[in-house]
């Protein structure tokens, strides 16, 4: 009896996690499709409230917006790949899981009537190689045809969530943020 009632437990468990870990990959996929959609309210609602004691949410959704809605620049996100996700734990009263996802970047420059602006090919050769430098050179192409750079990015975020079931909000780990994070993460989950 107890062998039964210890698989039990053990596949309740297993259970639960995945369900949570669902739920982290359906809201990630909100965040990333609120950006596409440009519906910047939404997207800073994924973010934890920590963020707004260092800038304020009008503030970050201004810079999002010009960021966006450069009638010089179409950009387009794919849906997210989620890659992995951690195990869930319980640090300073929230829920952190650590999250590898990737997507592609659509990149097209347009001129002020919001049509393609053509470049000299040494002019493109000049972007494309700076972003292959950047991002690497297997994941900078540029479609002939359809005029979009497509820049495909790996990243790693904190999933944050209060109950560790609902509501999860999302802190990417970009390089050279150490200040920042001291600032809203709990210090165990600082990158180096």
């Amino acid at each position: 009896m107890r062998i039964i009632t210890f698989f039990f437990i053990v596949f309740f468990q297993i259970a639960i996690a995945q369900e949570n870990t669902s739920e982290i990959h359906k809201d990630l996929h909100s965040f990333i499709q609120s950006q596409n959609d440009k519906d910047f309210d939404k997207t800073v609602s994924y973010l934890p409230m920590e963020v707004f004691e260092i800038v304020t949410r009008n503030q970050l959704i201004l810079e999002m917006e010009q960021s966006f809605n450069n009638p010089q620049i179409d950009v387009k996100l794919d849906s997210p790949r989620v890659h992995k996700i951690d195990s869930i734990g319980l640090i300073d009263n929230k829920y952190y899981s650590t999250i590898t996802y990737s997507f592609n970047t659509k990149v097209k420059f347009l001129n002020a009537k919001r049509e393609f602006k053509e470049y000299s090919s040494e002019q493109m050769d000049l972007i494309l190689d700076e972003l292959k430098e950047e991002h690497g050179s297997e994941n900078v192409s540029y479609n002939e045809e359809s005029k979009y750079l497509k820049i495909y990015s790996v990243h790693k975020a904190y999933a944050i969530s209060l109950d560790g079931k609902l509501d999860w909000k999302f802190l990417t780990l970009e390089e050279n943020q150490k200040p920042f994070y001291e600032k809203v993460l709990p210090q165990e989950l600082i990158p180096n």
